[in-house]
């Protein structure tokens, strides 16, 4: 038993890239970009009255049960009991049986796109690469925590921070190069006005992007002195994923008025804009691969 545990620890770089990659996706940029410069105000306001009291919380449950087997579950049985502890992780459950179909479906569509466009009408190819890419993961899931751990850190690193640090600094080179940029930094526009009721949605959108900070803890017990590691890597997960979401949101905003953002395509639109004006549109199917890791890894996670 004890040799089992030893064999299957996981590292505070592959749990931060858990919790990152299971918060944290390049596809919620375009949504965000929508805020224009307000968003750097609803991302500092959500940071301070949901994901850093979430991760605090997280922290905080997961060294005081370390013996436990940690998550949501754990947390409202010693509080409630069994019965309200089943329903909170059914609720958890439920969430992934609805976001599933989504997120196979847009990994379906950008395959399809790279092979042959028309694909994405075939209902049996869409049929073929969902079951697919769910029993590939179930595979994987069930090949023990080590395994799936590393693969899910590896598919963020991969497929969500090198494309979110590209499009960063290609926003950079843009900004520095003396193009045009399509957001207003005026200063009534970093304030929204709160008597507008978008400004409370776009709040609400925001905070929702940072559902998930609680799933790591599941792996309470498969790392080293949790007491320690695990609030550390809250902090670093907290810490990356507001600095990509904020900056990877402006980067698109740079280029794309809002009224030209698209919810499903913006990032491969704003990826377009910056590499045809740098002449390197040859990379455009390199970049879908990547966001297609991401999108799996992501799935690993939950």
């Amino acid at each position: 038993m004890n040799k089992d545990h030893a064999v299957e620890k996981i590292s505070i770089i592959a749990l931060v890239l858990l919790i990152t990659g299971a918060i944290d996706s390049i596809r919620n940029l375009p949504a965000t970009a929508l805020f224009g410069s307000s968003l750097i105000f609803f991302f500092a306001l959500s940071a301070v009255i949901f994901l850093i009291p979430v991760a605090l919380v997280s922290a905080e449950l997961s060294s005081t049960w370390p013996e436990d087997e940690g998550g949501v579950y754990s947390w409202v049985r010693h509080a409630f009991g069994s019965g309200p502890a089943f329903f909170a992780i059914w609720l958890q459950w439920i969430n992934t049986v609805v976001w599933y179909p989504t997120i196979i479906s847009f990994i379906a569509g950008t395959l399809a796109h790279l092979i042959n466009p028309t694909l994405a009408a075939n209902k049996f190819y869409l049929i073929g690469v969902i079951l697919t890419v769910f029993w590939s993961l179930t595979f994987v899931g069930i090949s023990g925590i080590r395994a799936s751990a590393n693969i899910a850190g590896m598919c963020a690193f991969v497929g969500m921070i090198i494309p979110m640090v590209f499009i960063i600094l290609l926003a950079i080179i843009w900004l520095f190069t003396g193009n045009p940029i399509a957001v207003d930094f005026s200063w009534h526009k970093l304030i929204p006005e709160w008597h507008d009721t978008r400004s409370w949605v776009s709040l609400t959108a925001i905070m929702t992007a940072f559902l998930g900070m609680e799933l790591a803890a599941v792996h309470v017990k498969n790392i080293d002195t949790p007491q320690r590691n695990f609030p550390k890597a809250m902090l670093f997960s907290a810490i990356l994923i507001l600095t990509t979401m904020i900056f990877g949101s402006l980067a698109i905003a740079f280029v794309l008025p809002a009224s030209e953002i698209s919810l499903v395509d913006g990032v491969m639109q704003a990826f377009e804009n910056f590499l045809n004006a740098y002449n390197l549109s040859f990379l455009m199917p390199v970049t879908a691969i990547l966001l297609l890791i991401g999108s799996v890894g992501g799935m690993i996670n939950w």
